[in-house]
């Protein structure tokens, strides 16, 4: 079992806490899946655009206008999808 979650100060950032958003988290479990872990455990997301926010890694804007909205299901999708297909493209 491997704990994905984002503890790292800097992704607060203007009064908002980015370590449950999406885009972020996504990629942990993303990573996650990459070493080949049995069993991921992450939090839920509730919001989105940390990659923004917080300046980090590269990520199309196309993907907050297109692939995900701000319902809470969406932002688990993309979350899932990532385990998947966070290499591709």
């Amino acid at each position: 079992m491997l704990w994905a979650y984002l503890r790292n100060p800097g992704f607060k950032k203007d009064g908002v806490d980015y370590h449950v958003s999406a885009d972020l988290t996504g990629q942990a479990n993303h990573l996650a899946a990459t070493i080949g872990a049995d069993i991921v455990k992450q939090k839920m997301a509730e919001n989105n655009g940390g990659y923004k926010a917080v300046n980090f890694g590269y990520t199309d804007d196309r993907v907050y206008s297109k692939l995900t909205t701000d319902n809470p299901i969406d932002l688990v999708r993309y979350q899932l999808a990532n385990c998947y297909m966070g290499g591709r493209g």
